[in-house]
């Protein structure tokens, strides 16, 4: 199922999506690379799309609820993994 990423303030973001499989498993969408993915137990970031432009930025802060400040730490402290998601 795919469905538009909406913001914290309501509003739908375009170009994004975000998805959710017969397992569960969540994953965001910006354009037509998967930046995000969450399985539940934790939230693996593509390493090269991640933090690829202003745009994709929104859409993964809208993703994980959270600022970019509190995702780089995340990826630092080691609480987010980091993989290639579009192999």
């Amino acid at each position: 199922m795919k469905a538009k990423l909406i913001s914290p303030n309501n509003i739908v973001i375009e170009h994004s999506f975000t998805g959710k499989d017969e397992d569960k498993l969540r994953w965001c969408q910006s354009y037509d690379k998967i930046i995000a993915f969450d399985t539940g137990k934790k939230i693996i970031l593509d390493t090269d799309f991640w933090n690829f432009s202003a745009p994709i930025n929104k859409h993964r802060c809208a993703f994980l609820c959270e600022t970019m400040k509190e995702t780089i730490q995340k990826i630092k402290d080691g609480t987010y993994k980091m993989e290639n998601l579009n192999k």
